[in-house]
């Protein structure tokens, strides 16, 4: 998992390290595929970024404690005693973000920084300038997925209350643990 550094900054795969564990991607990819074959398993990796967004769109998983492993429990938001609570916010929150897929000439440009010892991979992320929707603050935009949109004042502009947006943008936070946990337990039907 990585934390996109734009702006607001959002959850996403991380681009390095699209694996855990310290095994650069493509020996992990192998070990997990048992092959010994590195085109086949840099091909899989490569196309298990076009399925991130489905997941996270149509994953079940129910609201509720999940462990998170202890490697990651330091560094993810949220984390208690090396469980998470997972809440309906975090999953219509993930389910709406904004994904990004690198594609195009944005593909060719990634694809030149990397480097055979330090690979990139094209991984998705949640837009981390505007990751719910259209909206200069994205606390509105959020405010609006989870039903409960902010007040108007008399020209129909949002009134921000900092308790609410400081509780939104912790929760917006936590997504980053939320897509772990969904990646970790979630599953896809049929």
């Amino acid at each position: 998992m990585w934390w996109l550094p734009v702006e607001s900054g959002a959850p996403g795969v991380d681009p390095g390290q699209p694996l855990r564990g310290e095994t650069p991607a493509v020996q992990r990819a192998q070990q997990l595929l048992a092959t010994d074959d590195a085109t086949l398993a840099t091909q899989r990796l490569a196309e298990v970024a076009r399925w991130v967004r489905p997941f996270v769109t149509q994953a079940r998983l129910a609201p509720g404690r999940y462990a998170v492993p202890a490697d990651m429990a330091a560094w993810l938001p949220g984390v208690q005693h090396g469980q998470f609570q997972l809440r309906v916010e975090h999953l219509a929150l993930l389910r709406a973000a904004m994904w990004r897929e690198v594609e195009g000439e944005a593909l060719q440009e990634w694809l030149a920084e990397s480097t055979e010892a330090a690979p990139l991979w094209p991984m998705p992320a949640i837009d981390g300038k505007r990751p719910y929707g259209d909206r200069s603050y994205y606390t509105i935009d959020m405010a609006e997925i989870l039903g409960r949109p902010f007040a108007v004042d008399g020209q129909g502009r949002p009134i921000l209350d900092p308790v609410r947006v400081a509780a939104l943008t912790a929760l917006h936070e936590e997504t980053l643990t939320a897509l772990q946990v969904l990646f970790l337990y979630g599953e896809m039907g049929g």
